[in-house]
């Protein structure tokens, strides 16, 4: 049984779908194919869609749902019943689980649908419908049946410590080294907000996982993954204040040398000064708080069962640690009106709070404060058209109290004067590196690397700002304007060959560098930075990915990355040789392609280090005629037969693929190397060589800019003792 899982376009693009990576894990134990469409992370053309889709060729299609996001997932639905005709579609996710049977009823699409927690449930689906079975009495899953829909009350899984990790692989685009590691420690909440559907969704039993367990994902997903940081997305990661510092004990006692953060909102009156001196002691550099209102009443209506004074000590708890503090505000709970949501406003400056993001309320089926928005207000539109952050948002609802032109008006307001850390790292860069305000501004954003721009929006008023936004590998997208009102100049797709994918970048850095700007903020890749350094504008800076920080970019710290690139070129290189040496002694020629680097099937075979593709691994190793177990069956369709190269059932990309390597055995070239040949014959420069092909640019083409640079940098470095500026942790 092939199962495809696909999240659909949305607003919330933080990482990739959790709840989809624990299905393909459970789904892989069980022995059957699965893949995730990941939509809502970079920009996926129709035919790419189709040709995943159609390609592998699934009997159950699975959508994600949540509530903003419902008119794109029917949208999706629709166009896979197209392509799929005979698959069986099916849909789950928060919204699904709050509203079953409305979704059922208003989406012909779907033949089923998933309420709550359906790790087992799914995998016990799919096995009755490979055995011909009926599915209608499987836990948690609701079916059309005459008149209605039948709905089985849900599992809920009451050790999780069995379930299987997160199969990141299964993703179609997520790589996982990239970005923070998502990480799960326990589900369910206790508590009573009139706002929250966690307790719809995930239960009110609240239930963990071990620190021994925890530990053990960790280590997993370093091993497999690579990952370097991970966050913790629990909804109440420290309730048992035991449980998570036993977790910090053992992740210092394990050397893990991991990064990580709490950005789902943890209690305030769970922390003290030993829980937050064991986190920051372990990594954590960031932690949320869930303060909701900075006004009493309105925390006693909503049932928060926290005061503001425990929310004072949290801060100051966070505080002496130095782990940065984010606090979360609601505009528009029940009880409030404009004078409560200045208060807010008021609290949030008066407890000295490193960032504050204010969102606009959304009722949710199945709440206390859904019945209470029909009791006393008025409904302006569907809930589903409702967002909880979005420049031009609009009210779902108003109260004759809180009229909507007034809620609109304050998280206006919010919006306006709400600095996140990264603004105000960038205020104090400004102070120490310009003499004056930045008129001319670049900033290149990443989908990977969260939001830069609207981080910093309220810092860069009255300059000219160019974004170059690159929401995935293949596309980038030019817009210039103000930082409040960008007009979008065009956009552009990225060369498939390497030798082309240079000449582009070399052109577009030209192109940039005539327009001469005061500051770059680039994301802390090395081809950025070494493009930042190329730019030479005053303040040049780099940011992360989830992490509030700023770094100015200086001889140190780019000094300091080069190390770590060449270190992971090696751990490759020394990963495809032990794998080569233990094949060796096996005396077998077997081996699975699906968790080696980018280019260690081609050192498996002797040739050089290539960053080919997933596809073109999986090509390559079957005209090697290696055996691939771990990949999936469909591969197994598409085979290259020996050094002659016969195909079967090739599709239309391999067929491009099948040319290069036709082209590069009719020249003369290498035939392995499936990328490294035109029909001219050209010399291909490989992805491998990024840093030095960026460096190289910069010092080859552009001396009179970069040597003066690096010239003034060590002496700056000198003249500090090797300090740097610019940071906020």
């Amino acid at each position: 049984m092939r199962v495809a899982l696909i999240d659909p376009p949305g607003w919330q693009k933080h990482g990739y779908n959790l709840g989809l990576a624990y299905l393909s894990g459970a789904l892989q134990e069980a022995g059957m194919e699965v893949r995730v469409i990941d939509l809502n992370h970079g920009v996926m053309s129709d035919a790419e869609f189709e040709r995943l889709l159609s390609g592998f060729r699934p009997g159950v299609i699975g959508v994600s749902v949540k509530t903003a996001a419902c008119t794109s997932a029917v949208a999706v639905a629709r166009k896979t019943v197209k392509l799929c005709p005979r698959a069986v579609h099916v849909a789950g996710g928060p919204h699904v689980t709050l509203a079953a049977g409305e979704f059922l009823g208003e989406t012909p699409e779907f033949e089923a649908a998933f309420v709550g927690e359906a790790e087992r449930s799914l995998v016990e689906f799919c096995l009755r419908l490979d055995a011909g079975q009926p599915v209608t009495g499987v836990p948690g899953v609701a079916c059309r049946e005459a008149g209605g829909v039948r709905s089985c009350p849900p599992r809920i899984e009451s050790d999780l410590g069995l379930l299987p990790y997160p199969a990141l692989d299964a993703f179609s685009n997520v790589d996982a080294a990239r970005g923070p590691y998502h990480l799960l420690t326990s589900r369910g909440c206790p508590y009573r907000c009139v706002f929250c559907c966690v307790s719809s969704i995930s239960g009110r039993k609240w239930r963990s996982r071990t620190p021994e367990d925890i530990i053990a994902e960790l280590e997993h997903a370093v091993r497999r993954y690579g990952i370097t940081e991970f966050e913790v997305d629990d909804d109440n990661f420290t309730l048992d204040a035991g449980r998570a510092k036993e977790f910090c004990r053992l992740l210092a006692k394990r050397h893990l040398g991991l990064r990580w953060f709490c950005p789902n909102g943890v209690r305030a009156d769970t922390l003290d000064d030993e829980m937050t001196s064991l986190m920051a002691g372990t990594g954590c550099h960031s932690v949320a708080l869930g303060i909701e209102s900075g006004n009493a009443e309105v925390l006693r209506m909503v049932k928060k069962g926290q005061k503001l004074e425990d929310i004072e000590r949290a801060v100051g708890h966070l505080k002496r640690a130095g782990i940065h503090t984010m606090g979360y505000f609601i505009i528009g709970l029940p009880g409030a009106t404009m004078e409560t949501e200045l208060e807010s406003m008021a609290y949030d400056r008066k407890i000295g709070l490193d960032d504050s993001i204010y969102n606009l309320f959304v009722p949710y089926p199945r709440t206390e404060a859904w019945e209470w928005v029909n009791t006393h207000g008025k409904f302006l539109k569907d809930y589903r058209e409702g967002y909880h952050f979005a420049d031009d948002n609009e009210c779902v609802f108003e109260t004759a109290e809180f009229p909507a032109v007034q809620r609109m008006q304050a998280y206006r307001m919010t919006r306006e004067r709400q600095v996140t850390g990264r603004g105000v790292a960038l205020k104090r860069m400004q102070r120490r590196w310009l003499s004056g305000e930045p008129g001319n501004v670049l900033i290149v954003e990443l989908a990977s690397f969260g939001g830069i721009l609207e981080d910093v929006r309220g810092v860069l008023d009255g300059a000219h700002v160019t974004v170059l936004q690159m929401p995935n590998r293949s596309q980038y997208v030019l817009k210039e304007g103000t930082a409040g009102d960008l007009a979008e100049l065009g956009r552009h797709a990225v060369p498939g060959s390497s030798g082309a994918r240079l000449l582009d970048g070399w052109r577009m850095a030209r192109r940039l560098k005539k327009a001469g700007f005061d500051m770059v903020l680039v994301p802390r890749t090395v081809r950025h930075i070494s493009l930042a350094l190329f730019l030479g504008a005053p303040l040049s800076a780099m940011y992360f990915a989830r992490d509030p920080r700023l770094v100015r970019l200086s001889l140190v710290q780019v000094a300091a990355l080069l190390p770590g690139t060449l270190l992971y070129r090696v751990r490759l290189a020394a990963r495809a040789a032990v794998r080569f040496a233990g094949m060796v002694m096996r005396g077998t020629r077997s081996v699975g392609v699906r968790r080696i680097g980018g280019g260690a099937v081609g050192a498996l075979q002797g040739f050089r280090m290539l960053q080919l593709s997933r596809e073109e691994r999986r090509l390559l190793a079957r005209a090697e005629g290696l055996s691939v177990p771990v990949l999936e069956r469909d591969d197994l369709r598409t085979v290259a037969h020996g050094i002659g190269l016969e195909i079967e059932e090739l599709g239309a990309g391999n067929a491009a693929r099948l040319e290069r390597v036709r082209v590069a055995r009719g020249c003369g070239c290498e035939p392995r190397l499936l990328k490294a040949c035109s029909a001219s014959c050209g010399k291909a420069l490989r992805g491998g060589a990024d840093v030095m092909a960026a460096l190289f640019v910069a010092v080859a083409f552009a001396p009179r800019t970069f040597l003066p640079w690096l010239y003034r940098s060590a002496r700056a470095a000198i003249r500090r003792g090797g300090r740097t500026g610019g940071g906020i942790g």
